[in-house]
């Protein structure tokens, strides 16, 4: 019997559409605001950017109070969670001049 997550079914499939489907879409906004057009592949320091953003998020949101039952300071205030997600995608495009192929002139 499979159970999806111990044969890596669940993880393969969720991450293929991560790949496929969101992160080509935040790799061409990330190089909008860095003031680049490329539709090259991603490099491999855009994509583990995203995979930084995208494991906070879903660490802090998701495994750390539903998986770990823990609790943070400010986890029952939507406005708070809102800033939390606010903070960590600044942080994101605050870097993003750094790793993001330089426009072509």
């Amino acid at each position: 019997m499979h159970s999806g997550l111990s044969d890596g079914l669940i993880p393969t499939r969720y991450f293929a559409l991560v790949r496929e489907k969101l992160f080509p879409r935040l790799i061409r906004e990330s190089r909008r605001h860095a003031g680049s057009r490329s539709r090259a592949k991603a490099t491999p320091r855009e994509e583990a950017a995203l995979m930084g953003l995208h494991g906070g998020l879903i660490y802090q949101l998701g495994i750390w109070p539903l998986i770990y039952q823990q609790h943070f300071s400010g986890q029952d205030d939507p406005a708070l969670i809102d800033t939390f997600i606010r903070d960590r995608i600044r942080g994101y495009l605050a870097q993003v001049h750094e790793f993001v192929p330089a426009p072509r002139r």
